[in-house]
């Protein structure tokens, strides 16, 4: 029996999709891509190009899908410590800016944005009623 392959990002079996991955099937757990480099089997950090295949043209975006004719899914693709490293700077966020969600935590700079507006309406209110012209050269060159 062949290996099942897994996300190279969460880790989670993808027995339920079909091989060859297509460019855009994502994984049903975290919504990553699938058809991506660091899920290949020729992906090597090491290598030129981080490819071991030699005849494959160079993806930059080692994370993102690509059209790479030579893509075999890797079952070996996940990486605990990556993913780790990822939770860890999602919490290290989260420490920072609080909860990631903007319904929860109302900001202060809408209300503080309003009120400039306001003012601003309220001084801008008296130009509004002159006609608006083109400057005349003279007045360009007035100090």
């Amino acid at each position: 029996m062949a290996d099942i392959p897994v996300c190279w990002r969460c880790g989670r079996g993808l027995e339920d999709l079909n091989l060859p991955f297509g460019r855009l099937d994502e994984c049903p757990e975290c919504r990553s891509q699938l058809h991506v480099c660091r899920m290949c089997i020729f992906f090597d950090p090491a290598a030129i190009k981080e490819c071991r295949e030699d005849d494959a043209d160079e993806v930059r975006g080692k994370e993102r899908a690509n059209f790479c004719d030579y893509f075999q899914a890797n079952s070996n693709a996940f990486d605990e410590s990556i993913a780790a490293a990822d939770r860890d700077a999602s919490e290290q966020l989260e420490q920072l800016f609080g909860d990631k969600s903007p319904a929860k935590g109302k900001s202060n700079k809408g209300k503080s944005h309003k009120g400039k507006s306001k003012k601003k309406k309220k001084s801008s209110g008296k130009k509004a009623n002159k006609p608006v012209s083109d400057p005349s050269p003279e007045d360009l060159f007035k100090k």
